[in-house]
């Protein structure tokens, strides 16, 4: 059984202090996952801290109702596109950290490489089988192993064509990802009533775009 131990002992930038300083300083997603994720260190603990977001302070209606107000929604003129307004400002913070950040991680975890020709497990990885935690390959490269006898819990990065795997994240982060839904719905309790004869068809069509996406 191996995990990011195993990636970090032969070399690979792996921990999630490195995935951080890809993101950069002046990252939106970074504004925001330090914003939502109130934690001494959030990157000692990049999956713990995800799952202690902080889900009701993103999603309180007075957020949205406030967006609706900043933008004219309730102006007896308003049309739609004072909603969808609203709306692309309320859910900005949640999309970049659900769409964007996962799309980082996985173009991070494709750049991922060894830096070493070492070889310290020779004597303990030999013909068995490897439960691994990784999302790379480096324990077939390093040493031989043969993929069949290779069990990748979460994907491996380097299955391509039709054999191709999908990287399948951590509870944590599909409770971020989910995050889009959860906003959207409370968007929908907040400016349907004012709007149900106006633009409900059209309302509802946009968030579904939105949700599949």
């Amino acid at each position: 059984m191996i995990g990011n131990g195993f990636d970090m002992l032969h070399g690979v930038r792996s921990s999630y202090y490195d995935f951080s300083r890809t993101l950069g300083k002046r990252s939106s997603v970074r504004f925001y996952l330090e914003k939502y994720l109130k934690v001494d260190d959030l990157w000692a603990d990049f999956e713990g801290a995800l799952g202690k977001i902080n889900i009701e302070a993103m999603c309180q209606p007075y957020i949205i109702d406030n967006f609706l107000d900043i933008n004219g929604a309730y102006d007896e003129d308003a049309g739609a596109a004072e909603i969808y307004m609203s709306a692309e400002m309320a859910v900005e913070p949640i999309l970049s950290m659900s769409t964007e950040l996962m799309d980082r991680f996985r173009k991070w975890i494709g750049s991922l490489h060894t830096n070493t020709n070492d070889r310290p497990l020779c004597n303990v990885i030999k013909d068995g089988k490897v439960l691994n935690f990784n999302y790379t390959e480096f324990v077939e490269d390093l040493y031989g192993v043969d993929a069949g006898n290779i069990c990748y819990i979460h994907g491996c990065r380097k299955k391509t064509g039709r054999g191709r795997q999908r990287l399948i994240f951590r509870e944590p982060m599909m409770r971020l990802m989910n995050l889009k839904m959860i906003t959207l719905q409370s968007i929908i309790w907040m400016s349907m009533p004012s709007y149900y004869t106006m633009c409900s068809r059209s309302l509802c069509r946009w968030l579904w775009r939105l949700m599949i996406h």
